[in-house]
């Protein structure tokens, strides 16, 4: 998702990316994350990242999306919401995702 940005951001986002540690999970839903207090923010607002990826299961049907969450320029948390009854209990592989 980090690859859809352009410029800058994308660039310190995917550095953060790398460095940053899994601090809590609700498997297939949520991942909180933590990177280095002296990591370069990126300057992004605080929330949800601009680029999301829609998830389509191999029957063409969109259940979900995923979110990427910033807090203080710093990446905080990966989510995937759903749009079905149930949630997901597993996150998508990489071809059950669109990029918008």
């Amino acid at each position: 998702m980090l690859a859809e940005l352009d410029g800058e951001a994308a660039r310190v986002l995917e550095a953060q990316a790398r460095q940053a540690v899994v601090i809590g999970e609700v498997p297939g839903r949520m991942i909180d994350l933590e990177v280095p207090a002296g990591s370069q923010p990126c300057g992004c607002g605080d929330g949800p990242l601009p680029v999301r990826a829609a998830v389509v299961r191999q029957e063409g049907q969109l259940v979900g999306e995923l979110l990427v969450w910033v807090r203080d320029g710093r990446l905080v948390g990966l989510e995937q919401a759903w749009f079905t009854d149930e949630p997901s209990e597993r996150w998508p592989s990489g071809a059950e995702l669109v990029f918008q």
